[in-house]
């Protein structure tokens, strides 16, 4: 109640803090005022009760008397709390100076109440509205009173109204004297207060605009720094969670690394803590050190340079990075800012594709000379045989013939080899267990790696089934056997080991030629002396050999890579210097029974026949060969040079019908699978024989023979194209 009192009594529409300070008090004087002459119209009320002497008209007289005095006041004050102060000391100004005569004419200036109530509006116009009015009011008061005197003198002549006047004229000059001087030091301190209080007010306002705009900059700084650490908090999220190596080098202190990203710490097994004030050149491959030093020497000039290296991992195994860094200033110093990316599966994805691509030109090229060595080692090896058999059991020729048999032997062997590393060689897969394939090649492998060499052979009795030609994969262990053996002369273990693998899509991306799925694993594995990286990378490459000359033909891993790629697998090596080798087959799981190889045919005497055989072969010693052997084993052989010929002597022959085709596959002008077309439409029932030293796309598709086909593959012997063709046309008559 108390404050919303006070906050009512304060609440005038008025600017001026010196007026509002007056009108304040004024409002305080009006309101006594009513206050009074409220009480005394209620005190009136209440005096019958109290004197019993006072008549009725007395009561209703004085408190009409009260009442409109109260009202009187109240005027004043509505204008007041309106904001109109100076009408409000004018109001009262008129009132208090009429009230002086209405006393005199009542009272007879019997008493000085008309001279106290005539220095009221003289005081009020001289604190309140200035000299003006001041002097305005005390002439006004003098008249009132001299004219009110006059009257009363006129209505009693006794009254001195020249006294009055003069009294009233001396007192009131003298108080409005006092009154100027006061109220011009008053005014004047009033008015620097007012000049100050403007100041203040002016000052406050510049303060309060001032303080607004120091907000606005405070609540824009504080924007900008919380815009600043997001960002910064957005780059330290960036740059904590990269996976490349983000690196702050100082290149006014010799290239020091004065931060480095988490990220050092998976990459490479670095704490980047332990990597600061450091250059980092102890990090780097000695042979890569001088290429670093040129790149980063012309960060000055080029202002960013690009260069891929090594790296030491913390392990101690070499990481390729690919880094670019790019010069800025910051606080008038130069640095250098390092981004780097471990490229070591790409590095090593484009070592397997050259490698690929290397071996795929060097198999294509291994198989044409293959093919060619073929036919020359069909005419040499029957040739010998012919010649050996012709001559008596105790002729001197026949040890040298055996000799050459064995060279060209050898010669065959290699020729194999090559078509093995090239793709170009003929298989016979089954549903086999290799499982058991090692088993039974047990004690031949403990007889090739000797007794100083420990066998541990670990199988998976879970184990999936492949498709594969059994002396194929027997020829790759043997091999990886051997290699083994000779990494390993003082003694060492050899561990087989076989298992399942699941190849998931990850996987075969980081592998070159490798396709999701599931695959049987065959490991093997020596603790001989290892490989490095260098050696690594050809060992794959035919006549590529880390053995003494004379002690290896270099073909042996190249012979298992190209039977484990033509059974649609891979092979991995995995080696270190001085901790030995593994190397890591995977053959594609096949859902099939397991299936029985055909049983080796018996040797007997050459068979012969009576048939009719049309050989079509482009090379002479071989078309030669071929036709000896069969003419002496009782065929009647029509020779043609190549497909052409031999569709134009079918055409024309007025013989017995051919019963077989003996022809190569590849012969200019027309191949031997057109050329079968073409004579099969003369004769349904004849059969056909493909021989070759070279297989491609015609009859051969991912090494295994089109179903129907029969195949002879050269170099082969009399005797085995003997017993091939009479198969063939004894196949027919069954």
């Amino acid at each position: 109640m108390w404050n919303w009192l006070r906050r009512w009594l304060n609440d005038i529409p008025i600017h001026d803090p010196i007026v509002r300070q007056q009108a304040a008090l004024t409002q305080v004087i009006l309101l006594g005022l009513i206050g009074i002459f409220a009480f005394a119209a209620v005190v009136t009320l209440l005096a019958p009760l109290l004197v019993a002497s006072i008549s009725l008209a007395q009561v209703l007289h004085s408190v009409v008397a009260n009442g409109i005095a109260a009202l009187l006041f109240a005027a004043p004050l509505s204008l007041l709390r309106r904001g109109y102060f100076r009408l409000t000391v004018i109001f009262l100004m008129i009132f208090f100076i009429l009230l002086p005569a209405f006393i005199a004419v009542n009272q007879g200036l019997s008493d000085n109440v008309a001279l106290l109530l005539s220095t009221i509006p003289i005081t009020l116009a001289a604190l309140v509205l200035g000299r003006r009015a001041l002097l305005l009011t005390l002439g006004a008061a003098i008249a009132v009173v001299s004219i009110a005197a006059v009257w009363e003198q006129f209505v009693k002549p006794e009254f001195d109204a020249r006294a009055i006047i003069i009294n009233f004229t001396l007192i009131t000059s003298v108080l409005a004297l006092f009154l100027d001087r006061f109220g011009v030091i008053l005014r004047h301190a009033l008015d620097a207060a007012l000049i100050r209080e403007r100041e203040l007010e002016a000052s406050r306002a510049a303060l309060q605009a001032r303080t607004h705009e120091l907000e606005h900059e405070i609540a824009e700084r504080r924007r900008v720094e919380a815009a600043l650490r997001e960002s910064e908090e957005l780059y330290r999220l960036i740059t904590e969670n990269s996976s490349d190596l983000i690196s702050l080098l100082d290149l006014d202190d010799a290239g020091q690394r004065v931060y480095a990203s988490p990220s050092y710490r998976a990459v490479l097994g670095y704490s980047p803590e332990d990597l600061l004030g450091h250059q980092g050149a102890g990090l780097i491959h000695p042979d890569d050190v001088t290429t670093v030093v040129e790149q980063f020497g012309r960060i000055a000039v080029a202002g960013r340079v690009q260069t891929t290296y090594r790296l030491r991992h913390a392990g101690g195994s070499w990481r390729w990075i690919e880094t670019q860094v790019s010069a800025i200033m910051q606080k008038g110093r130069r640095y250098g800012v390092a981004v780097g990316r471990d490229v070591t599966d790409r590095k090593r994805l484009e070592a397997e594709l050259m490698q690929s691509q290397r071996l795929e030109s060097v198999g294509r090229l291994a198989g044409g000379v293959a093919h060619d060595f073929n036919n020359l080692l069909t005419a040499i090896m029957g040739n010998i045989e012919l010649a050996h058999d012709s001559l008596p059991s105790g002729h001197p020729a026949r040890s040298d013939l055996n000799e050459v048999a064995k060279s060209s032997a050898r010669a065959a062997e290699l020729t194999h080899q090559l078509l093995a590393f090239a793709r170009k060689q003929i298989i016979e897969p089954h549903v086999i267990d290799l499982n058991q394939l090692i088993l039974d090649m047990d004690k031949l492998l403990r007889r090739l790696i000797g007794e100083h060499i420990d066998l541990i052979v670990l199988t998976n009795p879970d184990l999936w089934r492949v498709r594969a030609d059994r002396g194929q994969i027997e020829q790759i262990v043997v091999n990886l056997a051997i290699n083994a053996r000779d990494a390993m002369p003082g003694g060492g273990t050899l561990t087989i080991e076989t298992c399942n693998v699941q190849f998931d899509h990850d996987y075969a991306h980081r592998h070159i030629s490798v396709s999701p799925g599931s695959y049987v694993m065959l490991a093997v594995s020596d603790t001989g002396t290892g490989m490095d990286e260098e050696t690594q990378a050809q060992i794959f490459e035919p006549f590529f050999s880390t053995k003494a000359p004379g002690r290896g033909t270099g073909l042996g891993l190249a012979t298992c890579y190209g039977i484990v790629k033509q059974h649609g697998g891979n092979i991995w090596p995995y080696s270190e210097p001085g901790h030995g080798s593994t190397f890591k087959i995977y053959l594609p799981r096949v859902e099939a029974p397991l299936e029985n190889g055909a049983p080796p045919t018996a040797a007997d005497d050459l068979p012969r026949g009576t048939e009719t055989v049309l050989l079509a072969e482009d090379e002479p010693s071989v078309r030669t060969l071929a036709a000896r052997v069969l003419r002496a084993q009782g065929y009647t052989v029509i020779e043609a040079e190549n497909g052409d010929a031999a569709l134009q002597r079918a055409q024309t022959w007025a013989g017995s019908p051919i019963d077989l085709l003996l022809t190569d596959v590849v012969m200019p002008r027309m191949s031997g699978k057109i050329l079968a077309e073409h004579i099969h439409a003369l004769y349904p029932d004849s059969e056909v024989l493909f021989i070759s030293g070279y297989t491609d796309n015609a009859i051969v598709h991912h090494g295994q023979l089109d179903p129907g086909i029969v195949f002879l593959q050269k170099p082969f012997s009399p005797a085995a194209l003997a017993r091939k063709v009479r198969a063939v046309l004894d196949a027919r008559a069954g």
